[in-house]
């Protein structure tokens, strides 16, 4: 049997970003785990930092662990996030779940791709909108 992968977060203050790789289940408990390793990350990040969030192998988001997503969102426009780009490939559960919460977030626009290397090509695209609309 396959060992289920843990979510992480890894910081590339060299590029700005923060990189979030979500694992199969999302508890409430994970969320929260990863909520504070965020904290911590993005008071070294400058602001206008991007996001890549990981969602490939991500299955299921436990309902629970919900408020905490919202205040991880507005965390994140408070210290002034550049683009936030979700990579899905085929995590349709976990993508429905998420988008129907941040769809009703003010000034919260995330980006959809299948691939990593789509989320590189979106964040080295030049000239683009950013997806972060003013507050």
């Amino acid at each position: 049997m396959e060992k289920e992968q843990r979510s992480r977060v890894v910081i590339d203050t060299e590029r700005n970003r923060l990189t979030i790789t979500l694992g199969a289940t999302i508890s409430k408990a994970e969320i929260e785990r990863i909520y504070a390793e965020i904290v911590v990350c993005v008071s070294e990040l400058k602001p206008g930092f991007n996001v890549v969030t990981d969602l490939t192998q991500c299955k299921i988001g436990h309902l629970s662990g919900l408020q905490t997503f919202r205040k991880l969102m507005n965390l994140l426009l408070e210290k002034e996030v550049g683009k936030v780009v979700r990579v899905v490939g085929k995590a349709k559960l976990v993508f429905n779940q998420i988008s129907r919460i941040t769809e009703h977030m003010q000034g919260y626009r995330p980006i959809y791709v299948s691939t990593l290397q789509d989320a590189e090509e979106e964040l080295s695209a030049k000239g683009k909108k950013a997806v972060i609309q003013e507050k």
